[in-house]
């Protein structure tokens, strides 16, 4: 799959797993939904400016999208997209800047998505969890 391929299919795949319409991303971005739709088909691409303005719609870092993903920003993209995931651990999957900051790796995303806990508990829950099992481990 080549570079434009790629960014378009994750363009995609983020926009669907937060439940977004063509239209409703590209109304937020300020573009034409069928300019949307050939980037997405990888037909298109996008300015700097318009990628990053994508992005920050669709709530993902602009590397993510250009292929420096970490194994672990790929473990939080499928916690949003899990329908039985807790919604307070999905709030802190989608909030890239909290779980950028905190460096949550891999295994403490696995960790965190492994444990039962009600399902009201919060995002700062979440964080909370995270701080202890860092205690606990020496982290």
């Amino acid at each position: 799959m080549c570079g434009m391929d790629r960014i378009a299919a994750k363009i995609r795949s983020a926009r669907k797993a937060r439940g977004l319409t063509q239209r409703e991303l590209a109304d937020k971005v300020g573009i034409d939904q069928g300019f949307l739709s050939r980037v997405e088909r990888g037909e298109k691409g996008l300015t700097t400016d318009g990628l990053r303005r994508v992005c920050q719609a669709l709530d993902i870092p602009v590397a993510e999208v250009l292929g420096d993903e970490t194994p672990a920003s790929g473990i939080a993209r499928k916690i949003i997209g899990d329908d039985q995931a807790p919604d307070g651990l999905k709030e802190l999957a989608r909030d890239t800047n909290l779980s950028g900051a905190l460096q949550i790796s891999g295994a403490e995303w696995e960790t965190l998505r492994s444990i039962d806990l009600p399902p009201h508990v919060s995002k700062d829950g979440y964080v909370q969890l995270l701080i202890t099992i860092r205690t606990i481990t020496g982290r």
